[in-house]
């Protein structure tokens, strides 16, 4: 534990430069000892569900807490619950990639605080090092193909599938220019091996399409006339294959599909996208001599690898490359204002690449890792993993008892003898506490999968497997926990967003923590995933309504009549949502205050309602991002009421933290009829990006609509525990709450609330020296810490105003339309920001007026 640091004032409302100095040096201090005692702890602990919940108080503390009993708690409390992942006995699912100098990486990308959602960065070097073709790489000259870093290989897959649907939805509409593209979507169909990972399916359900799997052969893979008669059957019925994914490297087993076959199969298709998941061996082609697993790639339209699985790199950083990015884009692409800058077509944005506009500054950890290990050294580490998958490997042929099924750097084995024989094997190897690894099934048989997982894994660690459990010829029955609910047992047992619904005043609905109570929190990483997920959840309940009627209707035939609302302020996350799940938008006008109003509302639902349209889903917000405008959620609430199957959504993404402050929560006044809320604490809590909570009345519904759950995956407490992988997008998620639990307890409710109130103090007295100067008008009512201000005159002076001000290089600030007019937004944005930061603001404001010819 960290010891008290002579000379820190450790219990200041604020932890300042020369604390963190000293509690950041600690730190690394505590890390390195992690690390280097890994080995004598066990990899697993012993706990049961819920145990955090009367280890971690119910509320969030009122005043700042010393560092040190944070700590404290971190080594008696929380790290009890911790499942190692890299342990050098860790052996379940892949490898969580981690390093020094990704750590170190992640440590600058949090500071610098970017929110990268433009220009590029460094899959051009990596895809070069994994010997992928040029036509992948934006760097070739002439090439439209790029990379770039998504959170997980489930987003990377459902980005691909999304593009891939659009483009067979732009090829059926040459035929029927005037249909609606959702009534295609009954004919498209994907296909994939039984064995590709269940993010496949998951992609399927989102999309809302039709997924063939396809039997592999008897090493697992799939062939190109295993697929090509799969095609040709369902073309006879009339249906349209548009997406086919294979993989290298199978989470089962470690299978490679054949890309050469494959590909050629596709390649008779023209609307055809051929993706490649490597998730995991993707990594390994860093080796020369691995490179033929991947013959054919050629052929492919995508691909990605997980960084973060086997080349160092902490997660979350899955790569994904496209040959043609524009068709990716054009699937994806929602352009506001606020968001266009002047060289958009010298630069890449990734913020039309996947779902989430925002983006961590995930490229600094990778460039790190590259350049601090090198090729050669990278090479090195996965050399060694594949020759201790071999000589394991050869320890368990030695013994009669058992037979290995695969290959590379996982080994999947089993007991000669029946399924329930392995899974008492299995339980006993878990129960042991010496090492951890979890089981699958490869042709209907169940085995255990043996990976090899520690950077500096050793010859010694591969002979504990064997040695730990004894296996006598009748194994006593222990206890079956395929998918082990301590993996994450600190991360699903935390109770931080009800630490941080409470403080919100968020109605008990929405908390996990009333009995018998259906909601719940999670932390998602953007609000563009929050209102993408409360869409998903939406839509399956319309459909399933709709479905009382027409059991036997494919749920994408009622997409045409599905109807969503939002005013023309919300956030164009919202647009975005509605291009993913293929449903109408109807974007309201809001009243001068640029609120929504119910009696807008309600008009608009009626009048779809007589054009035998289905309203789904409304989503309003409370401090929008154009001007901070509150909709009417008093008025809302009860039109939504009248519409038993729609889904009414708040998003609060930055106002909604203000809330911790009891003066505004007048402003939310009617949350008690939403269904879902969510709001970015990495935008006013001091918490680092990425951390969007979303709260939900009934978290059944959700899941519902977002539930694969293949064997590895799952455990026999599902029922007394929450799964987050079917809360959203990814699989795999970051340990996000740590730093929340960090920001509440060192600053406590009321610094937090301190923080907040000077941000709105300072936003008044910028606004009162705006109104001073007879030049200006302010547009907005300012309640939280955002002015909108323009020059009394034409759009184009606003314009050539802000160039000024931003071009002086003293601040930076961005436009927005309000009411069809251009202004400028000035957001109160430094945690320590201070009077004489609003006057030099103003007076840049106002010099640089004078320059433009005010």
């Amino acid at each position: 534990m960290m010891g008290i640091s002579p000379g820190v004032e450790s219990k200041q409302t604020e932890m300042d430069t020369e604390e963190f100095r000293v509690r950041g040096k600690e730190m690394v201090d505590y890390i390195c000892d992690y690390m280097n005692g890994l080995g004598s702890r066990p990899v697993y602990p012993s706990i049961e569900p819920g145990f955090l919940t009367n280890l971690i108080p119910s509320q969030a503390p009122d005043e700042p807490e010393d560092w040190d009993a944070i700590m404290a708690d971190v080594d008696s409390k929380i790290m009890k619950g911790v499942c190692h992942w890299q342990h050098p006995r860790f052996h379940a699912y892949f490898p969580s990639g981690n390093s020094y100098p990704s750590i170190i990486a992640d440590m600058l990308s949090d500071a610098i605080g970017s929110i990268a959602f433009s220009w590029v960065s460094i899959t051009a070097s990596c895809g070069r090092a994994l010997g992928l073709p040029d036509e992948f790489l934006h760097s070739s000259p002439g090439s439209t193909g790029g990379g770039v870093i998504q959170g997980s290989a489930s987003e990377c897959i459902l980005v691909s599938m999304l593009a891939a649907r659009y483009q067979a939805v732009k090829h059926l509409k040459r035929n029927d220019p005037m249909a609606e593209d959702s009534s295609f979507l009954p004919k498209l169909v994907a296909y994939c091996s039984t064995e590709a990972h269940s993010c496949v399916e998951k992609a399927a359900n989102i999309c809302l399409v039709r997924l063939h799997i396809l039997e592999p052969d008897g090493d697992c893979t799939l062939r190109g006339e295993t697929l090509r008669e799969a095609m040709e059957e369902d073309e006879k019925r009339g249906l349209f294959p548009f997406f086919v994914s294979a993989t290298v490297g199978t989470t089962s087993s470690c299978a490679f599909d054949n890309l050469k076959e494959m590909g050629t199969v596709c390649c008779r298709y023209p609307s055809v996208w051929f993706h490649v998941d490597g998730a995991y061996a993707g990594n390994s082609f860093i080796c020369p001599e691995n490179r033929y697993l991947m013959n054919g790639i050629y052929y492919a339209d995508s691909f990605n690898t997980n960084a973060n699985k086997w080349l160092l790199v902490a997660f979350d950083c899955s790569c994904l490359w496209i040959k043609d990015r524009n068709k990716l884009t054009s699937a994806l692409n929602v352009d506001p204002l606020y968001l266009q800058h002047k060289r958009s077509e010298q630069t890449i944005d990734y913020r039309h690449w996947g779902v989430p506009l925002s983006r961590r500054f995930r490229a600094l950890k990778l460039w790190f890792v590259l350049r601090r290990y090198g090729i050669q050294g990278l090479q090195a580490y996965i050399r060694n993993h594949c020759r201790l998958a071999k000589r394991f490997e050869g320890l368990i042929r030695k013994d009669d008892r058992f037979q290995v099924i695969n290959d590379l750097g996982l080994v999947c084995f089993r007991l000669n003898g029946t399924d329930r024989l392995n899974q008492d094997l299995l339980a006993n190897i878990n129960t042991s506490g010496k090492l951890h690894i979890i089981p699958s099934m490869v042709k209907g048989q169940y085995i255990i999968r043996f990976c090899v997982t520690a950077e500096h894994a050793k010859d010694e660690d591969i002979g504990v497997p064997l040695a730990a459990p004894k296996i006598p010829r009748l194994l006593p029955v222990g206890q079956l926990l395929p998918f082990h609910h301590r993996r994450h047992a600190v991360r699903r047992h935390w109770q931080y967003r009800l630490l941080l619904g409470k403080a919100l005043a968020l109605p008990e609905e929405f908390l996990a923590s009333p009995p018998g109570s259906r909601g719940g929190g999670v932390i998602q990483g953007s609000a563009s995933e929050c209102i993408l997920v409360s869409m998903l959840a939406a839509r399956n309940q319309a459909v399933q309504y709709l479905k009382k009627d027409v059991p036997d209707a494919e749920d994408s035939s009622f997409l045409p009549l599905l109807v969503a609302y939002c005013s023309t302020e919300s956030h164009s996350c919202v647009e975005k949502a509605a291009m993913i799940s293929l449903v109408k938008l109807r974007i309201l006008e809001p009243d001068e205050n640029c609120s929504l109003r119910g009696d807008t509302l309600l008009k608009a639902m009626e009048e779809d309602e007589a054009k035998g349209l289905f309203p789904f889903f409304v989503s309003t917000t409370l401090g929008t991002t154009s001007s901070c405008a509150f909709d009417n959620l008093k008025e809302i609430g009860p039109v939504c009421r009248m519409y038993p199957s729609v889904w009414f959504h708040v998003d609060g993404a930055y106002a909604g933290n203000s809330f911790i402050c009891p003066e505004n929560r007048y402003l939310m006044n009617g949350i008690h009829y939403a269904d879902s809320f969510n709001t970015n604490t990495n935008k006013w809590l001091l918490v680092a990006f990425d951390c969007s909570c979303l709260w939900i009345k009934d978290r059944n519904k959700l899941t519902s609509a977002l539930n694969v759950d293949p064997l590895y995956l799952q455990h026999k407490r599902s029922e007394e525990t929450i799964d987050y992988r079917h809360w959203g997008i990814p699989l795999s998620r970051r340990f996000r709450a740590l730093k929340l639990w960090f920001v509440l307890r060192r600053y406590g409710i009321q610094g937090l609330q301190a923080y907040i109130r000077n941000h709105c103090r300072l936003a008044k007295r910028f606004e009162g020296l705006v109104r001073k100067d007879s030049r200006f008008e302010v547009i907005n009512d300012v309640k939280m810490g955002l002015v909108c201000f323009r020059v009394n005159g034409t759009d184009r002076l606003n314009q050539e105003l802000l160039a000024n001000i931003n071009a002086s290089g003293k601040l930076h600030m961005i436009p927005s339309l309000v009411k069809c007019r251009y202004i400028i937004r000035f957001c109160v944005t430094a945690e320590h920001a201070k009077d004489e930061d609003i006057g030099e603001a103003i007076s840049s404001s106002s010099n640089d007026g004078q320059t433009t010819r005010v």
